[in-house]
């Protein structure tokens, strides 16, 4: 009998699972006939079940694995040994809650918890520090609009006892708290600049945004996996320079004369599509924000369904039937589906047009001789004595520190680009770049270290 080790891909908000396309198939071409796995690409909480919130996509999910386990169990020449967790996003949280589910009944008793992996994640939340008009508008629109999940990812929801659900995933004492740390490695890939829609503080789970200075860094990443980060300080003005410098001249590489002058040209590019489509934008904002409102309010509607039922007790049988309609829907059916899912994302990127390029930054390539120097790269000690905690709520520096109680693997990545967000999963061909596609390497290339 064949011992499988299970992958689950779960994409994020207004996802569908060929987000994670590139992923799957990086995976794929990275295993041999030796290597017995099944890859989950989940789709039961594609597009506006979404909005329907953590907790009722995670228990979605959570149906959908013991589904796929029960299924190659059923096979007599396959048994499922262990279990490995993808999350990008908001489904790095979807994928917590499932397994705190999943472990409750029993799951991990026969299956081993390998590894878990998240890109882009808000274990924070994404309530950010009002510091401007712009920011109070952000928190009040994703907070109210966008359903269930909306207030959850603003901590704006009393999910029990007066704590929002992301405080309840965090809370040791909790199953999905003591279920996380059975496993083997937990790891997430934070983005540190050009991803408005995650920030580097709450994919990487810091209180301090110590990137919040770029232009002011010198930053070194890995020669190997060109968008690691494996070091990072404060510029040295040229009177601060000495010859003791820790970086030498075969081990590190300036960036080319060429690369700064693209980046000028990007700039400039940047400033003609603002010139172009700023007009547009309110419109394609507007049209975004009714479509998201009516599909938010099609959410409540669906879950009031869901929590009445739970009050009989057949939640579950909901979630099992919910499951096999909308796996057995048509073809023709799915496709528009996902094409009205694609305009939407579409449109919010056109909005995330940041209105200035990217700062630059001094950045140099570094040979790593040791993979685990890739994890966990701390801030100088000049960074920290400049840069100073944010102003996060009371509930996301409880979340930090429980959170912060189990070991994680933190791996800092540096996209140049507009949408980090969707290049650290190379969500679509055209935010497919070096960048994401180096992330994406150095995870499959650690992937079976966990097993």
């Amino acid at each position: 009998m064949t011992q499988v080790t299970l992958i689950v891909l779960q994409h994020g908000l207004w996802g569908n699972k060929n987000h994670m396309r590139f992923i799957r198939k990086a995976i794929e071409e990275a295993c041999d006939a030796s290597d017995a796995i099944d890859i989950l690409n989940v789709d039961i909480n594609e597009g506006k079940y979404t909005y329907d919130g953590i907790d009722v996509c995670g228990e979605r999910l959570a149906q959908k694995i013991r589904d796929r386990v029960d299924e190659l169990d059923n096979n007599k020449d396959t048994q499922v040994e262990g279990v490995i967790m993808v999350g990008y996003s908001l489904g790095g949280l979807m994928l917590r809650y499932a397994i705190g589910v999943l472990g409750k009944s029993g799951f991990f008793d026969n299956i081993k918890p390998l590894l878990y992996v998240t890109f882009a994640t808000p274990h924070l939340g994404v309530r950010r520090e009002p510091k401007s008009t712009f920011l109070k508008f952000y928190n009040y629109i994703t907070g109210h609009i966008l359903s269930r999940t909306g207030e959850q990812l603003q901590l704006l929801d009393d999910y029990q006892d007066g704590s929002p659900i992301l405080s309840v995933l965090a809370d040791p004492k909790r199953e999905f708290h003591q279920y996380l740390s059975r496993f083997k490695q937990r790891r997430t890939y934070a983005n540190v600049a050009n991803d408005r829609t995650v920030p580097y503080w709450t994919a990487a789970m810091e209180i301090t945004n110590h990137f919040e200075i770029m232009k002011d860094l010198d930053i070194s990443v890995d020669s190997t996996y060109s968008s690691i980060i494996t070091a990072f300080d404060l510029l040295q003005h040229d009177e601060d320079k000495n010859d003791d410098s820790t970086m030498t001249a075969t081990t590190t590489r300036s960036v080319h004369p060429s690369k700064k002058r693209k980046r000028s040209k990007d700039g400039i590019l940047v400033k003609c599509l603002l010139v172009i489509f700023s007009p547009l934008l309110p419109v394609v904002a507007l049209l975004a924000f009714l479509y998201i409102g009516s599909q938010g309010l099609m959410s409540r509607l669906r879950v009031a369904r869901l929590l009445a039922a739970s009050s009989s007790k057949k939640t579950q049988q909901l979630i099992q039937s919910e499951t096999i309609r909308r796996s057995s829907k048509s073809n023709h059916s799915t496709i528009l589906e996902e094409e009205n899912q694609e305009i939407l994302v579409d449109t919010l990127d056109a909005t995330n047009i940041p209105t200035n390029p990217s700062p630059a930054v001094n950045m140099h390539q570094e040979t790593t001789k040791k993979r685990s120097s890739l994890y966990n790269v701390m801030p100088s000690e000049r960074i920290t004595k400049v840069v100073q905690p944010m102003a996060l709520s009371a509930h996301q520096i409880q979340i930090q520190k429980h959170l912060d109680q189990l070991e994680w693997e933190r791996v800092l990545v540096y996209i140049r680009g507009f949408n980090a967000h969707a290049s650290i999963v190379c969500r679509e061909r055209r935010f497919v770049n070096d960048g994401g596609r180096a992330a994406i390497q150095h995870f499959v290339d650690t992937l079976f270290a966990a097993c």
